[in-house]
């Protein structure tokens, strides 16, 4: 390709001299010689007519003489002309050499200086073809967004879809497009911590990078959920950081620095945040070694599992002992598991974050967690009646190296073992509030706003874990048009099968109305809400819809 290019520029070169130097020159003497022959010609043609007028009497002797000397003149000035062209040929071919040779030494050191002369190295063409197959990459990358949004057109109701093309578009700095992306798996999906924490990204980059507003109100609603969320944590603290909060956004950050590795790519970012908040603050937050940042959290945690020799008995070959961590007040999905068979206790084991079921459920994003290991007959992981558990709660992550959990109750009982030879005893039963959830939900709509109200409003009514995930444990969807009205919410309208109405004892009912039909509550809406219902002792709800968001 070099090679090509060089001889390519001189061939180019060498016919820019070619029209360049014949016009120095002059083309040679033989144009003036001949210039001057005709001159000479025409002299002695007009010289012959003033003869011939002077013989005839046209013209006396003296007007005759004259004219002669005007002619010799005329052919003096003609031939002092040429000899002035002649000259300027003369000074041509002497400077003909001096261009033939700065011509080219101009033109290539131009080119050196100001052209894209580092294409013509190996590494250039190397870069110049990087540059050609990511146009190209990023043609494709188009054309398959392009084609799966086509698809969601048909099929709306694909969760991975959606959360697929939301982040494409953002790769691809489409952040409008990929905030109703996201939009469409909360929709589907309920309010999961990782969703929401996308969905706010998305809206931040739309609105030119700040999370002022609605995408703030979002991360809030991640932190609720999981306060120890890494993409929560930096969009918190980049929050704080735009309002001029200093102080919050290095306490968010020193928390994400807790939680995040060493060989994290965006640590060094981070200790440049919070060098520029701990500046901002005139240097009074308190300093910490190495890069600015805590240690990350060793987010590993050494359990010791013992059998109550009350249920040694109860053993039998081929149990299987499930050793697991949940969040303290979250999901109830592990954060880490760890199975083996259950032979000779005790037995110890150790959960960390390479053990997480899910990337954003991991041991490293919670600060307090319980540690609970199951014997299960079935091998079941989910919990059956007959089988052996024992439970520590309040563990905090990176302060509690190690946990002893010992086994002592079975599943279905709700009590510790008793000795077979031990005298019966009262046992503590189960809160029975979970069995067979329902709850019957009265809503009315305060008279003072029903100017606000159109009867094709939508109009959803849910219940909330009390403490716990954001996400509805129970939904459904009406027009304002119907209130009042009374439904009944219950386990079928569970949106995930570990988020349902029997999975927790207390949960918090509301009902809002929505101008743009958005489960996701919108600026206008009206809501209303009773916290602190309890399952099993409350069957029936009554709420009013009286504030406006």
């Amino acid at each position: 390709m070099t090679i090509l290019f060089w001889l390519l520029a001189a061939a180019m070169l060498l016919v820019a001299l070619a029209l360049l130097l014949p016009a120095l020159t002059g083309g040679g003497r033989e144009g003036g010689v001949e210039r001057d022959k005709l001159n000479i010609a025409v002299f002695h043609d007009q010289l012959a007519e003033l003869e011939a007028e002077r013989a005839e009497g046209t013209l006396s002797d003296t007007q005759y003489q004259a004219a002669r000397r005007e002619l010799q003149r005329e052919l003096l000035d003609e031939v002092d002309e040429g000899g002035g062209e002649q000259a300027t040929r003369v000074r041509g071919r002497l400077l003909a050499p001096a261009v033939a040779l700065l011509v080219p030494l101009l033109t290539v050191g131009l080119y050196l200086q100001l052209g894209e002369s580092h294409l013509l190295t190996d590494e250039g063409q190397a870069e110049l073809a990087q540059a050609e197959q990511a146009a190209h990459d990023m043609a494709n990358v188009d054309q398959m967004v392009q084609q799966l949004a086509d698809r969601l057109q048909q099929d709306p109701n694909d969760l991975e879809g959606w959360q697929m093309l939301g982040r494409s578009l953002l790769a691809t700095q489409r952040y409008a497009d990929a905030a109703q992306a996201f939009a469409q798996a909360v929709r589907i999906a309920g309010e999961q911590p990782d969703l929401l924490a996308d969905y706010a990204e998305a809206l931040a980059m739309a609105s030119d990078g700040q999370l002022l507003g609605d995408p703030l109100e979002l991360v809030g609603r991640v932190l609720a959920m999981q306060p120890m969320h890494e993409k929560g944590l930096w969009l918190a603290g980049i929050a704080a950081f735009q309002r001029g909060d200093f102080a919050a956004a290095l306490d968010y950050w020193q928390r994400l620095g807790s939680v995040i590795t060493e060989e994290h790519p965006n640590r060094r970012l981070l200790a440049d945040y919070m060098a520029q908040a701990r500046n901002a603050l005139g240097g009074g937050a308190v300093a910490a070694a190495g890069d600015g940042m805590p240690a990350a959290v060793s987010a590993a945690i050494e359990v010791t599992v013992d059998l109550d020799p009350a249920l040694a008995g109860r053993l039998a070959d081929g149990d299987t002992l499930f050793v697991f961590a949940r969040a303290a007040q979250g999901p109830r999905m592990p954060l880490a598991i760890v199975r083996q068979s259950a032979g000779q206790f005790p037995i110890t084991v150790t959960l960390d974050d390479s053990q997480a079921m899910m990337p954003s459920l991991k041991l490293s994003n919670f600060s307090e967690i319980s540690v609970g290991a199951r014997v299960s007959r079935s091998g079941n992981a989910t919990p059956q009646p007959g089988d052996l558990e024992g439970r520590v709660d309040g563990v905090l992550v990176g302060a509690d190296g190690s946990v002893r959990v010992t086994i002592s109750t079975e599943v279905g009982e709700g009590q510790a073992a008793i000795p077979q030879d031990a005298p019966p005893a009262a046992a503590a039963p189960v809160p029975a509030a979970s069995a067979g959830a329902a709850l019957e939900v009265a809503v009315a709509l305060d008279p003072a706003l029903s100017d606000r109200v159109a009867p094709g409003d939508t109009l959803f009514i849910f219940a909330r874990a009390a403490q716990g995930p954001r996400m509805p444990l129970a939904i459904v969807r009406r027009q304002a048009g119907e209130l009042p009205l009374t439904v009944t919410l219950d386990d079928s309208q569970a949106m995930a099968p570990n988020f349902r109405l029997s999975a927790f004892p207390e949960v918090n009912v509301g009902a809002r109305i929505s101008k743009s039909g958005n489960a996701t509550p919108q600026p206008g809406d009206l809501q209303g809400d009773v916290a602190g219902v309890r399952l099993g002792e409350s069957r029936r709800v009554e709420l009013t819809i009286s504030e406006a968001l």
